[in-house]
């Protein structure tokens, strides 16, 4: 407008001097136009030509405001033209801008990090033949943002796997961030297996190592006494289980005393609940002393089944019998070092409480003795031990009424408990700082207890620093140390953690928060190693210059002024001769032959 007004005021001007000057075609034509501008005037409530909505937003409207549906899209004026204009700080206006990261604005910013959680195989975990595994991994970038559309996979041996999110491979729902594969346990996996994984998206990549071990190994659970009489039904009750699963196999139940062969049966476990029973009956010829009760079998992909247990057989007769009755553990699984509080009842066959009976149970290679709290009622309480096998574990309870030293009456039940895996405690000693810089070393030093405060030995330690594994080294018992340089690539926040796993498979692990910002002196001297060496040469050469010349020319000044002197006493010899007729004529020559020899040395033989 402040144009337009100057523009005015211009051609009013030129219009009155034309009017001066008699120029009439000219006041024609600039009346024509001040007619023109009279009636094309901004504000007249007409967008005409020559009008737009930055010259003229009165009449055409403003340029402002969102343009459409899109909240990044704005109108603006450039240059005098509305233009669409893309909003700064704004999700979806296709730049990465420094407030913004791909969890919060996936549509404009690409992940600095993929990062890969193996979930299955876990560490410890194990497969037997014939088994599908579920390989299961959690796809994040950035360490917390959800990623569906990752391009992932893994090598296991020679063979490439691919990862799918489509709901169909164990992988939960379809579009999440888990991804599944399943893979088939064949025999050549005996043993233990490495995996690599890698995840693609958006043109980073990210990658994670897991392993997991094959042991064709079937389990028989089954109670056996300790102890039975000449004459009694040795009735056996057990099940095999593929892991958790129910196996119905052939086995082959064998009992044998001093080497030999006594007993022998072959028969199945039921496939849908993997059950068995067998009976031995115990001759009144047998002899007295240890037998071993041997079971094998092997399923149709050759996991084996083994079990042994001795029991003795010893010189008695029952005259009754009684029955156990466990009461209900408030829950089936226990950690390892936990305790399993046991409480039971003691009937004969009459259904009458027996008091006074000596109860005990026997778990995990120990036997312990209950005690009477009330008549007929017993309690104890036994540990599990940290070497315990993982899983279905049974204990027997067995319990026996005395007369004197002869037992008049007994009975044995099983139960089954369930261990836990129990996580070793970490407690990291080194590093205590959480902020470091490119260069840096980290050391580490750990310590590793189980609660009871018992050190774990043989354990495999390492650090994870983002995906690189650093590991530990085992000092003295429950003790790990090692070390670690910050490279480039660990930049800001990188995942930190430490891992211990026992010979169990049990893991502990820790994680700290840490920042890396910056460089170390040291890593800028080992960086910028060439370009030190070669200024270091430039300024040795520079300096030699300097050197050389200043010595130059402290020589030349040296000379000039030697040369000086030495003019300066033939001035001064001649003077004593002619004018002041101090010495002889042949004292002067003889002065004046040394003068002028050293004057020609001193020129340099000129």
């Amino acid at each position: 407008m402040l144009l337009g007004t100057k523009l005015f005021v211009f051609l009013e001007l030129v219009f009155f001097w034309c009017v001066k000057m008699k120029f009439r075609f000219f006041v024609f034509l600039f009346a024509l136009f001040f007619a023109g501008l009279a009636f094309a005037a901004c504000g007249n409530n007409v967008c005409e030509a020559g009008e737009n909505q930055c010259s003229c937003p009165a009449d055409c409207g403003k340029c402002s405001g969102q343009y459409g549906n899109d909240s990044c899209k704005e109108l603006g004026c450039v240059n005098g033209v509305c233009k669409i204009i893309l909003k700064a700080n704004c999700c979806g206006n296709g730049t990465c801008e420094s407030s913004e990261t791909y969890a919060a604005c996936p549509a404009d910013c690409t992940p600095k990090s993929i990062d890969i959680s193996v979930l299955v195989p876990s560490a410890g975990d194990y497969f037997i033949f014939g088994e599908k595994a579920n390989i299961l991994v959690e796809i994040l970038a950035d360490k917390k943002a959800k990623v569906i559309g990752a391009i992932a996979g893994f090598r296991l041996g020679s063979k490439d796997y691919e990862l799918y999110n489509d709901s169909k491979h164990g992988d939960n729902s379809s579009f999440d961030a888990i991804y599944g594969a399943f893979v088939d346990i064949s025999p050549a996996m005996l043993g233990s297996n490495q995996m690599e994984f890698t995840a693609t998206f958006r043109g980073v990549t990210g990658k994670a190592k897991a392993s997991f071990l094959v042991k064709p190994d079937l389990n028989v659970v089954l109670a056996v006494p300790t102890s039975v009489s000449l004459g009694d039904i040795l009735n056996l009750n057990g099940f095999v289980k593929a892991k958790a699963r129910p196996a119905g196999i052939m086995l082959d139940a064998n009992i044998f005393f001093q080497g030999k062969n006594v007993f022998s049966k072959v028969f199945a476990s039921d496939a849908n609940t993997g059950a068995f029973a067998f009976s031995y009956s115990v001759s009144l010829l047998d002899k007295l002393g240890e037998y071993s009760l041997v079971i094998t079998g092997v399923d149709a992909n050759g996991n084996k089944a083994f079990f042994q247990k001795a029991f003795e057989v010893k010189e008695r007769v029952f005259a009754e019998k009684l029955s156990i009755k466990i009461e209900p553990l408030q829950k089936q699984s226990f950690g390892r070092g936990e305790e399993v509080p046991l409480v039971l009842s003691v009937f004969d066959e009459s259904g009458n409480s027996v008091e006074k009976a000596e109860a005990f149970v026997e778990a995990f290679g120990e036997k312990t003795q209950f005690f009477e709290f009330e008549p007929g009622k017993y309690s104890v309480s036994f540990s599990i031990p940290f070497a315990a096998k993982e899983g279905e574990n049974s204990f027997s309870v067995s319990a026996a009424k005395k007369d004197g030293s002869v037992v008049v009456a007994e009975a044995v039940v099983v139960g089954v408990i369930i261990v836990e895996k129990t996580m070793p405690i970490i407690e990291v000693v080194e590093p205590k700082a959480d902020s470091f810089k490119i260069g840096d070393t980290v050391n580490f030093d750990v310590l590793a207890y189980y609660s009871d405060k018992s050190k774990v030995i043989d354990a495999r330690a390492f650090a994870l620093v983002n995906t690189k594994e650093i590991p530990l080294r085992q000092i003295e018992p429950g003790r790990f140390v090692g070390s670690y340089v910050f490279a480039e690539e660990d930049e800001g926040n990188p995942f930190f953690s430490i891992k211990v796993v026992d010979s169990y498979g049990n893991v502990g692990s820790v994680e700290k928060n840490v920042s890396v910002a910056g460089e170390s002196f040291s890593h800028i001297l080992a960086k910028n190693a060439l370009f030190l060496i070669v200024a270091f040469i430039i300024a040795a050469i520079i300096l030699f210059f300097i050197f050389a010349h200043g010595l130059g020319r402290a020589l030349a000044v040296s000379k000039e002024k030697n040369i000086s002197n030495i003019k300066a006493k033939i001035k001064e010899l001649q003077a004593n001769y002619f004018q002041k007729s101090l010495i002889t004529r042949a004292q002067y020559e003889s002065e004046a032959q040394k003068l002028n020899e050293k004057l020609k040395k001193a020129k340099g033989g000129e």
